[in-house]
């Protein structure tokens, strides 16, 4: 009878032990499903992170691109701009010369207009038939 006692407690020893583990393995089971679903939310959160900075680099690349074709710009802006000024002033220089030009021509024009009128003074009537 002792044995069948002691069998009897070993059986309900055991019973409670494997009912305490069976709560045990259905905790760690949802402990399990709760983690796993963290980890898959983590997992969402970080692909976005990764597309969102796939979408930046393109936009930074786009960017770059832009300064880029503007640092150019800007250079052959610059380049034609000094090519216009040097033409202003070549053609400033011109119109000084051709200034000084006309006035030289104005004075000789004004001389020989004198000299002509003397001619005419001193001198009489020129006949040309002579």
């Amino acid at each position: 009878m002792r044995q069948v006692n002691a069998r009897g407690e070993f059986g309900e020893r055991v019973a409670g032990e494997l009912d305490e583990a069976s709560h045990n393995l259905e905790a760690m089971t949802i402990l399990c499903s709760q983690k796993d679903a963290s980890i898959s939310h983590e997992r969402q959160k970080l692909a976005a992170l990764q597309a969102e900075n796939e979408k930046l680099r393109a936009t930074l690349s786009a960017a770059e691109s832009d300064r880029q074709r503007l640092h150019e710009d800007n250079a052959a802006f610059l380049s034609a701009a000094d090519h216009f000024e040097q033409k202003c002033k070549d053609l400033k220089s011109d119109l000084t010369r051709s200034q000084q030009a006309l006035h030289e021509e104005e004075a000789e024009h004004l001389n020989l207009s004198h000299d002509l009128k003397n001619a005419h003074l001193g001198s009489g009537p020129i006949n040309l038939l002579n």
